[in-house]
């Protein structure tokens, strides 16, 4: 045994030491000038040192924190009364450049950091989450990347965190569901990944979650629905996946639910129109939902937005809708929706008590019978209707005439007659004789076309089998025409009617006598190296193709002259409104442009045709030229993807572009290909999607990637990457800048609040899926079918604003 008397001095030893730190402790404790100096100076430090990593003050914000004030008294700087400490740095909107330096986490005292709407770059520092007293976290709309740091779980008192609009990436951080206080979470428009985090049903007090416009996947986890207070759940436009938890729907408080373009499956359940009371924005479409859709939707007195459309609802429509007095969107498109008879149009009634409603969308369904009359007693509100690619009959009744306010009728693809409308007061009889003697004419000439098309392929088969060619492969399922018809048709190849003259050809301007078609004849230019291959990769494109955002090819035409030589030519649809390149840069005198609508849904027209030729065809296609001047507007200005000149087909199994029916050694145009088509990178729908993005960035700041002002490594995307980040206003197309201009006492505003916000909005947010799409990376590029999401949810945005 050891000696006791050690053991009880070491006892006394420890405690005596006690004694003594605790001592000390009370002592430190007591309040010493000193000590509150040195605490304010670090504030100060840290302040400078915030200055110090600002690389753009355009507005000498930060340049005016000098030792002539005291730090509490700069700009954008609030202190406590008591101990002089940094509690707030609100800089918003001053358009300061550079990152966030790290040492902003030794303001300890921080509450607030509020620098919203700048130029901010790099990656928001770890350090901040050293702030344990921070409450409000406002980056919105800079330019962070990066991944969002774990460290702000440890902001226990957090109540805002608002990231939005930034270009970050990785996953939602797990620790957020630490921030038990966290009222409004904003992640949207980011390049998140990941899935939703099941720790995110912690933050009990959460009101307002919107992570829409990311590229998040894996499914809603059930643990969401333990968020009783959640008012706002916004994850629009993103890869979700899986069965929507039927937990969400319990969430009484809930008001905008919005989950359009993802992949979310699941039904409906019955009662959510009794749990969801509340719920003013019910977003569900381009998703893959099913079953019908429930009665007790009715419900929900403030519903105003009721949006389906694009998934596989079927059955009826509910015929007590009529109880949405606030409803002002009902989008059902593109679902299985009716059954092909009279009584599907039942719901139309009840509709007639919905006032307010001004969108109804009921295309591509399975709706009969005929249209009734009381389609003419829907709101007076009414803009716009769609009711095309459906099973209706019969006449369109004449008081629809009563819509006073419509502004688009889609009416296509159905088996509708003549229009039973109210004859004009003079001349009317005389018009409707005019107008059917017309539509007679019109059927004998299209007979007479299909007659004469018949006529000529025949002759050129007969033809065709007496000679051997290596070309024939290309021709399959192309109806030809002859050179003299060509020539007949375009006025002898007449200058007059010279339209445009592209890499391998020009384009002619045409008109066939037989059905008075305009037409666009493009005819090869045989000497030009590569002609003959961009001839067949062009045929061997458009005959597997078939889109609405897709040029259409008619007819071709491989002959010889009347000297002998080799002819080729191809025949499309005439585009009254020309190349897109005519749009975004008027010739000097020419007045037209697009506004900022005109121009988003031009890229959404060409976005689509891209995902089509992607991933939609049965095999895959590569364009390689995508720029202005193969992009041609028809009479409404929807856009049509031409010129397949350089076109590939990509095997499906590898994806590696097919060289035997492409044009060997040309992948696009300078300006517009890819950088990694300069080393001899293969033809790639990445290289497309860079395409694409160049494109989505000239559409809307006007400005060429081929401008003198670009060369070495500054480019278009710098150009619009530095830019962006020092003032929105100074990118955009200055046509584009005089939308939304407001006038205030008789004189127009400034320069800075010419543009709406919704419209800055949604600019900047078009510009950062073009930045995306245009990165030097090819792996880092957003994939096409991404970008049309986005595309799409910024115009769902721009409308319902």
């Amino acid at each position: 045994m050891k000696p006791l008397k050690p053991k009880i001095f070491s006892m006394s030893h420890v405690y005596s030491q006690f004694l003594l730190l605790f001592s000390l402790s009370l002592i430190s404790l007591l309040p010493i000038p000193t000590t509150r100096a040195q605490t304010n100076q670090t504030d100060k430090m840290a302040l400078l040192k915030f200055k110090e990593s600002i690389t753009n003050d355009p507005h000498g914000v930060v340049g005016s924190w000098n030792d002539s004030t005291h730090f509490c008294s700069w700009v954008g700087v609030t202190c406590g009364r008591k101990h002089q400490r940094v509690t707030a740095l609100k800089l918003e909107g001053t358009d300061l450049g550079g990152p966030i330096s790290p040492f902003i986490g030794n303001l300890s005292f921080l509450r607030s950091i509020m620098l919203r709407n700048n130029s901010l770059s790099g990656h928001i520092p770890q350090e901040v989450g050293r702030l344990f007293r921070l409450q409000l976290f406002l980056l919105w709309n800079n330019t962070l990347s990066g991944e969002i740091p774990t460290s702000l779980g440890n902001c226990s008192q957090l109540r805002i965190i608002d990231l939005s609009a930034n270009l970050l990436t990785g996953p939602i951080p797990m620790e957020f569901g630490s921030l038990i206080n966290l009222q409004e979470l904003y992640l949207e428009r980011n390049i998140l990944t990941g899935g939703l985090p099941t720790s995110l049903g912690n933050i009990s007090w959460l009101v307002i979650f919107s992570v829409a416009i990311n590229s998040l996947e894996g499914a809603i986890p059930h643990e969401i629905g333990h968020l009783e207070r959640l008012s706002m759940f916004e994850i629009g436009l993103n890869n979700l996946s899986g069965i929507i938890p039927y937990s969400l729907y319990n969430i009484s408080s809930m008001t905008i639910l919005s989950i359009p373009a993802n992949q979310l499956s699941g039904n409906l359940p019955r009662y959510i129109g009794i749990t969801l009371s509340k719920l003013q924005f019910l977003e569900y479409g381009l998703n893959k939902l099913s079953g019908s859709i429930p009665e007790s939707l009715s419900n929900i007195s403030g519903l105003q937005t009721i949006d389906l459309a694009g998934n596989n609802f079927m059955g009826s429509v509910p015929t007590n809708l009529g109880n949405l007095r606030e409803l002002s969107i009902l989008g059902l498109g593109h679902n299985n929706l009716g059954h092909n008879s009279q009584k599907d149009w039942d719901f139309l009634n009840s509709l007639i008590n919905c006032s307010k409603l001004e969108y109804l969308g009921l295309r591509v369904n399975n709706f009969g019978g005929n249209l009734p009359k009381a389609v003419g007693n829907l709101s007076h509100q009414l803009m716009r209707l769609e009711l095309n690619s459906n099973n209706i009959h019969g006449s369109i009744p004449a008081e629809i005439t009563s819509l006073r306010n419509l502004l688009s009728l889609d009416l296509r693809n159905n088996s509708l007659t003549d229009l039973h409308l109210p004859l004009c007061s003079t001349g009317g009889s005389k018009r409707v004789k005019k107008h059917v003697l017309k539509l007679r004419i019109i059927v004998i000439c299209l007979v007479l076309f299909f007659f004469l098309l018949a006529a000529s392929f025949a002759i050129f088969w007969i033809r065709k089998s007496k000679r051997k060619t290596s070309t024939f492969s290309a021709f399959e399922g192309l109806l030809q025409v002859s050179y003299r018809r060509i020539l007949e048709a375009t006025g002898g190849l007449s200058p007059n009617n010279l339209i445009g003259v592209g890499s391998f050809g020009s384009v002619y301007k045409g008109t066939f006598d037989s059905e008075e078609r305009v037409v666009a004849v493009k005819v090869l230019n045989l000497q030009r190296k590569g002609a003959t291959k961009s001839f067949l990769a062009e045929c061997n494109a458009l005959k597997r193709v078939k889109h609405r955002n897709l040029v259409k090819v008619l007819t071709c035409c491989s002959s010889v002259d009347y000297n002998g030589n080799d002819f080729k030519a191809l025949v499309f649809e005439f585009m009254v409104n020309g190349s897109l390149e005519k749009w975004i840069h008027p010739e000097p005198g020419e007045n037209h442009s697009l506004d900022f609508l005109q121009r988003l849904n031009v890229s959404i027209d060409v976005a689509s045709a891209l995902q089509y030729l992607h991933r939609e065809c049965e095999q895959p296609i590569v364009h390689c030229d995508l720029k202005p001047s193969n992009v041609l507007l028809d009479s409404a200005l929807v856009a049509h993807v031409s010129d397949f000149g350089l076109a590939r087909l990509l095997s499906t199994s590898n994806q590696v572009s097919e060289g035997k029916s492409s044009t060997i050694g040309l992948k696009g145009s300078v300006g517009y290909a890819a950088p990694e088509y300069g080393i001899g990178g293969e033809a790639s729908k990445e290289g497309d999607v860079y395409s694409f993005g160049i494109l989505l960035l000239e559409i809307f700041t006007g400005k060429r990637p081929t401008e003198e002002m670009f060369m070495d490594d500054f480019n278009l995307h710098s150009y619009v990457k530095v830019a962006l980040a020092e003032k929105l206003l100074q990118v955009i197309d200055p046509i584009l800048a005089l939308e939304g201009i407001e006038e205030q006492n008789g004189e127009t505003s400034s320069y800075q609040t010419q543009l709406s916000r919704n419209i800055q909005k949604c600019i900047l947010s078009v510009l950062e899926v073009g930045l995306t799409c245009s990165k030097e990376s090819p792996e880092e590029r957003m994939k096409i079918e991404d970008a049309t999401r986005r595309l799409q949810m910024i115009k769902r945005t721009f409308l319902l604003e």
